[in-house]
């Protein structure tokens, strides 16, 4: 079931859905993103701009399940075999741990065979009227190369 609606998803990657209010995102551009972290190890203040990414509905999904209990547990493998191409203008000034990173410039870039491979259990919080809060989450990201 899960399995089948991540290949249908991929068609409203490509076309959007306004009923759902999504909008395209294969392609994905933006004319301006808008990126702060402040947290304990990362501090980052970030700009990109005329951002585009090609190639996001093109996954194969190798695995999707999810099991609903008492705990909600969702097991998710994706895999691109084709290219993700991403592009954008960038500013940024942020510090990562002890070390400090700064920059301006272009980003262009091309992710070769890209995987996701996650297991996430969530719980309810608050019982069925709560929300949904992520007790545990193991995740793998590999890829052949990056251009």
């Amino acid at each position: 079931m899960l399995e089948d609606f991540l290949e249908k998803f991929k068609t409203i990657l490509k076309t959007g859905n306004e009923t759902l209010g999504i909008p395209i995102l294969d392609p994905f551009n933006a004319d301006r993103l808008d990126i702060r972290l402040n947290e304990e190890k990362i501090k980052l203040d970030a700009l990109l701009t005329e951002a585009n990414v090609i190639g996001l509905s093109e996954y194969d999904v190798i695995n999707a399940d999810y099991t609903l209990s008492k705990e909600i547990f969702l097991e998710l493998h994706l895999s691109w075999p084709l290219s993700i191409a991403a592009s954008t203008n960038y500013s940024m000034n942020g510090k990562v741990d002890a070390f400090e990173i700064y920059g301006k410039g272009d980003i262009n870039m091309t992710a070769q065979k890209f995987t996701f491979d996650t297991e996430i259990k969530f719980i309810m919080d608050d019982g069925l009227t709560g929300h949904l809060k992520v007790k545990n989450m193991k995740l793998k990201l590999s890829l052949n190369s990056l251009d």
